[in-house]
């Protein structure tokens, strides 16, 4: 049997301890200041000056997936709330998939609408489709031109031998999947183009796996900015009828780079349109 030189025994001893000692570091799941992963529970935003609130609440399966979203608008000069419109959404999925599969839509009045969504082989959604009664009444195309462009198309089918062509939307990302401007162009004649800006904090909402895939919860939805793994903090909108808005956010952040709370301020072309804002967040 070969002689093992001492030293050879000592440099072995050590590199299976520095192996033991990085596999104990990766068993952890946890690396030195990452901050953890929180789920959004709440959302609840007041306007200076009235008495409107709107209120987001969003619930998860056990592994992690959005299930519910509930989107409350409702009146405080009364008690209790005058509730003036509310959205419920249930999304499904199939297997242990991340992307929902079908989301149900309860709104007021008892109407009950249902969204199903298509997608690619990249798991991209492709086609979101709006029903009613078992009737398709909207749907949006998605066509991905290259990684940081996206062409929205939107149609009406209510009431007509078939779709009617309603809006083409151009989408540009950069390459963190943030939003950097969105042109809409509506085809009875007006359009908008839009941006944004970001800040370097978590946004809330890139925790959610369902944005990861799709765009809308609902097909007038068009959550762009959730996608983002940063809170936006300026929006600016430009309209072809001259029409303008400028949206600037402040947020205020936990230890843990999550936003709290925001103020937010909106200034129009129409002054009445004008106001002030304060969101404030809750996480699981």
């Amino acid at each position: 049997m070969p002689k093992v030189h001492p030293y050879t025994v000592v440099i072995l001893f050590f590199s299976m301890a520095l192996l033991i000692s990085c596999n104990k570091e990766d068993t952890n799941g946890t690396l030195p200041n990452t901050p953890p992963v929180k789920k959004l529970k709440r959302t609840y935003t007041s306007y200076t000056g009235k008495t409107k609130a709107v209120i987001s609440e969003l619930s998860y399966d056990i592994n992690g997936r959005l299930v519910q979203y509930n989107l409350l608008e409702q009146d405080s000069a009364t008690l209790p709330a005058k509730i003036i419109s509310f959205q419920n959404v249930t999304l499904f999925y199939e297997g242990v998939n991340e992307y929902p599969h079908k989301s149900i839509i309860e709104l007021p009045n008892g109407r009950i609408d249902s969204m199903i969504y298509f997608y690619d082989n990249q798991a991209r959604v492709i086609r979101e489709q709006l029903y009613h009664l078992g009737n398709i009444t909207n749907r949006n195309e998605y066509t991905y031109i290259n990684p940081g462009q996206v062409t929205v198309t939107v149609y009406l089918e209510q009431g007509g031998p078939g779709p009617s062509l309603y809006e083409v939307d151009s989408v540009f990302f950069d390459a963190q999947d943030r939003i950097t401007e969105g042109r809409e162009h509506v085809i009875v004649g007006y359009g908008f183009s839009t941006s944004y800006s970001y800040d370097t904090k978590i946004n809330p909402y890139s925790n959610i796996g369902a944005y990861k895939h799709i765009f809308s919860l609902y097909v007038r939805d068009h959550s762009y900015t959730y996608r983002s793994p940063n809170n936006w903090t300026h929006f600016h909108a430009n309209g072809s009828n001259s029409y303008t808005m400028d949206n600037t956010k402040i947020h205020v952040y936990d230890t843990d780079s999550y936003p709290v709370s925001c103020t937010g301020h909106i200034e129009t072309t129409n002054p009445s349109q004008a106001e002030n804002y304060t969101t404030k967040f809750e996480y699981y």
